[in-house]
Formats: C-alpha cells, structure tokens, sequence
C-alpha cells in the first residue's frame, strides 16, 4: 500500500491512479524551451564564458523546473481500495491535501472532459458526490468514462451489501469482470 496513507484493518488497494502527462504539456514545452535554447547557446558560443555559462545556469534552471513539477505529479494520486477513496492533492512542493471517503457514503459519480486538448488526449475529471455533501473531484485522469464506471460499480456493490462486508478477492473478481481494460 502505498505509503501516503495508513491502511485500515481489511484495507487492500484496488487502484492508483496519477494525472494524465499530458496535462503538463505547457510546463513540458516551457523545459523543451529553455533547454533548447541554452545548448543552443552553449554550442554556438561555446568560446565566450560568459554566454557558455548563462547557458548552463538556464539549462540548470530547466532541469529543476522539470523535476519540480515531475515531483508534483508524482505525489498527486488518487487512491481506490475496498473500503474508501481516497485524494492526494499534491498543491505545491510543501503543500499537500488529503480527502477522503467511504464507498458506502457514494450517491453519485460522474465525469466530464473539456477542452480540445482534453477531448485528443482522453483525460478529464470525474467527481464522487457523498451523502455527507462532500464532492472529491479526481482531476486531469486518463478514461475518466472507465474510472467512473468502475467507481460507481464498486459504490453499488457496497450499497447492496448493506454494509457486510466483501472479501478483497470478491472485489478484484468484481473489478477485473467490469474494467473495460
């Protein structure tokens, strides 16, 4: 299980899910940029120190730039186990949101796609509505339409169960006959 949550008693990971890449493409084109431009200028004027030095500082400053939204990705996830959901909203290198809920408290889950770039790419939001009025939007996800599904399928089971409780292989058998994957 992964380490950004503390598993209850019973408690298996079914899915982990990260954002769509693509929905970095404008921080990813802003690295391609900047190191383009300082091996460019480290290349063309490899002989003066000054500009071959500038040029090492922006490619160094691409570099971090990179990892630093690489590590933004990386900790955001959305985790979907057999009792609960949960949302790591990773919002900055030191700031970090956890939400979370049981599937039995699910009413409705939904997704939505906007955009150009979103309709190519396939990635979009869906969003889990509670009966405590809470809504978690899991946002930027790939097959939003199979995430959904599957979401809303696990909440039925629970719903049906009436709060007995499924055994984590029923639940794998469960989400392996309805993943459309």
């Amino acid at each position: 299980m992964p380490s950004v949550i503390t598993p209850k008693e019973g408690e298996q990971v079914l899915l982990t899910l990260r954002k769509n890449p693509n929905k970095f493409g404008k921080n990813i084109f802003i690295t391609l940029i900047m190191a383009s431009i300082a091996v460019l200028g480290f290349v063309f004027f490899a002989t003066n120190n000054i500009i071959a030095s500038a040029s090492l500082i922006v490619l160094l400053l691409a570099l971090i730039y990179a990892f630093y939204y690489f590590l933004i990705w990386f900790y955001d996830v959305y985790i979907i186990t057999n009792i609960r959901i949960i949302c790591v909203n990773q919002k900055s290198l030191f700031t970090r949101e956890f939400v979370e809920t049981d599937l039995a408290k699910i009413d409705d889950v939904t997704y939505s796609i906007r955009g150009v770039f979103a309709t190519i790419f396939k990635f979009g939001t869906v969003t889990v509505r509670t009966s405590t009025g809470l809504n978690i939007e899991l946002t930027d996800l790939s097959d939003p339409d199979e995430i959904q599904e599957m979401i809303k399928n696990l909440a039925d089971v629970t719903h049906k169960k009436n709060n007995k409780e499924m055994s984590a292989q029923e639940l794998i058998d469960f989400i392996n006959k309805n993943q459309k994957r």
